[in-house]
């Protein structure tokens, strides 16, 4: 029983490990960009109506430049808004940042 805590108190301290390597502290104003982007994109119902959610996404993405689902979102946006250019450079910039 002794031999299993020790394994579990091992496994939960590398998965914590794994987790704060990778995670981003991503500022609650980047969040708030992001947040609105994604409704904004939502609504969206042409390609003009796209623009508040791609100016919204990135802003997100300038204040947090290593976080993988804002480019995401902002690709989604530019490819709803036919930005497919601009789009397949975000979606890059998230498969560089989140490779699996």
């Amino acid at each position: 029983m002794k031999n299993q805590n020790v394994l579990f108190a091992v496994i939960m301290m590398f998965l914590i490990g794994i987790g704060s390597a990778f995670g981003q502290n991503v500022s609650e104003e980047a969040r708030r960009h992001f947040d609105r982007g994604k409704a904004a994109l939502k609504m969206a119902n042409s390609i003009a109506e796209c623009k508040p959610a791609i100016e919204e996404l990135e802003q997100a993405v300038k204040l947090a430049p290593n976080w993988p689902e804002a480019f995401y979102n902002l690709g989604l946006a530019q490819e709803k808004a036919e930005r497919f250019k601009d789009a397949v450079a975000s979606y890059k910039q998230y498969l560089r940042l989140a490779p699996n």
